[in-house]
């Protein structure tokens, strides 16, 4: 058994003349993160458990303009922009490839479970259920995905998404 940990801490706050920064409001955009992982690995088999915790102050969240949070805070996108107060998500993640099925080179599938609460006053934000499966076959990829979030009496709705893909690498 193979195990594996990330942990990643990041703050940020105003910078220069932003316009949010107000002698009313200074610390407007100060906000921290953080980032705890576990994994173990058996064989092509791999169970990961995190918990990743974007603080917001009750007006703006921890911001990541540039990051691709489809891949980190669900399938759904619900979480594009980490609220006002803030975004703690609680997840487990299982992972297996099998190597030459029938006609294709690999199959792997993934299941995803995210449990959303707000960092600040810990209202429950929902959960959410990833899946997928991609087999590869020669130099093509196919791929199918499913997102489903459930609300817990908060602003979101219940979403449902379903994603097929194909890839062709030349």
């Amino acid at each position: 058994i193979k195990v594996g940990y990330a942990f990643s801490y990041a703050t940020q706050d105003g910078y220069g003349r932003n316009p949010l920064v107000t002698p009313a409001n200074p610390k407007a955009l100060e906000n921290d993160y953080y980032l705890g992982e576990v994994s173990a690995t058996y064989k092509q088999f791999t169970l990961l458990v995190g918990n990743e915790r974007l603080y917001g102050n009750g007006t703006t969240g921890f911001s990541t303009p540039l990051a691709t949070l489809h891949k980190f805070q669900g399938w759904v996108d619900k979480f594009l922009t980490t609220p006002a107060n803030g975004l703690d998500d609680q997840y487990a993640t299982f992972t297996t490839t099998f190597k030459g099925v029938g006609p294709f080179d690999t199959i792997t599938a993934v299941a995803a479970y995210h449990m959303y609460e707000t960092e600040r006053s810990n209202l429950d934000y929902g959960d959410e259920l990833n899946l997928s499966v991609a087999a590869k076959y020669q130099r093509f990829t196919g791929m199918v995905k499913y997102g489903d979030y459930s609300e817990d009496n908060v602003a979101f709705r219940d979403t449902k998404k379903l994603w097929v893909q194909v890839d062709f690498v030349w």
